[in-house]
């Protein structure tokens, strides 16, 4: 379902072949969401990787879809929402639902987390754990001053291991990228993240994702999961817009139209101090997804903000 240019697709095509497997593509024409849906059930696919956005779009058709030829169903790219991941369990019966992480920079999984119990998923804020270290990947969490810091507590997530990149041609971006640490060399993720007591690890959001308003450093995730447990929608993000001539502002953005926006901030208000507040909620009627299929950020502010 990827871009070649998008590197989850090499998993998707290159790993099949290897074993002498069927590989099936999804057509470039008509919405992306269905043509998943009809190729899986269609060829009846015993093993699929999608990113999480893939199953906001299906979420709606949940109650009509069983696809019992599915044995594997995997998700990387973005954060995997529990509530959603869960629901889609039922339309995979027999399948082991994996929520796996891992950047470009280190080819490509690195960690794995199996939902094998949908009453007992391990989470933060809602969002699915990414897992453990997959063999031959050594991963450790450091704080703002590049110091590794112990379990429970949130700090830059950073890997090494054979599968990780020698580095960039800008040699300026291997500096901030790279990190040297007991003699070994680690890639800074830009991923926020704590240990927990069981060894998996916790997804908190994007250091590029902490903004600052009013002086106050915030995760906008930490607002995202407020709004989704009290809308009860997935398709929740917020952003920092900065219009001319005024200071950086957070607005939300969601695409279910039976959202009540006065009685989602009053609620809010009662889960949230002010400074975390958005000054304004907006609806489109569908998010707009890169050609990775993850929700774009980029395209949604300038939907709200076109200047």
């Amino acid at each position: 379902m990827f871009d070649l240019t998008f590197d989850l697709s090499i998993f998707s095509y290159l790993v099949p072949l290897c074993f002498g497997a069927c590989v099936y593509t999804i057509s470039d024409s008509g919405m992306k969401y269905t043509n998943v849906y009809n190729v899986l059930e269609s060829y009846q696919i015993t093993v699929a990787l999608m990113v999480p956005s893939m199953l906001l779009s299906l979420r709606p058709y949940f109650n009509e879809i069983t696809l019992p030829e599915l044995r594997y169903s995997l998700f990387c790219g973005e954060a995997l929402f529990k509530d959603v991941a869960t629901e889609w369990m039922q339309c995979v019966p027999n399948a082991t639902v994996v929520n796996v992480y891992g950047p470009t920079e280190a080819t490509i999984f690195c960690t794995v987390y199996e939902l094998s119990d949908k009453d007992n998923v391990s989470s933060y804020n809602e969002v699915v754990s990414i897992g453990h270290t997959m063999e031959g990947t050594e991963a450790i969490v450091i704080d703002e001053h590049g110091e590794i810091i112990t379990d429970n507590t949130k700090g830059e997530l950073c890997l090494h291991g054979d599968q990780l990149t020698k580095g960039y041609l800008d040699d300026a971006k291997n500096k901030a990228a790279f990190v040297k640490l007991n003699d070994k060399r680690y890639y800074r993720t830009g991923d926020i993240v704590y240990k927990d007591g069981n060894g998996n690890f916790m997804y908190c959001g994007r250091a590029d994702q902490q903004v600052k308003i009013q002086g106050y450093r915030i995760e906008l995730s930490e607002i995202e999961y407020h709004l989704r447990l009290i809308t009860g929608s997935a398709n929740i993000v917020v952003l920092a817009v900065t219009r001319a001539g005024a200071l950086a502002s957070l607005e939300a953005v969601y695409d279910d139209g039976r959202v009540d926006e006065d009685l989602v901030m009053a609620e809010l208000r009662t889960k949230l101090p002010a400074y975390m507040m958005p000054l304004k909620m907006h609806f489109v009627a569908a998010f707009p997804l890169n050609a990775n299929g993850k929700t774009d950020r980029n395209a949604l502010k300038k939907m709200i903000d076109p200047l």
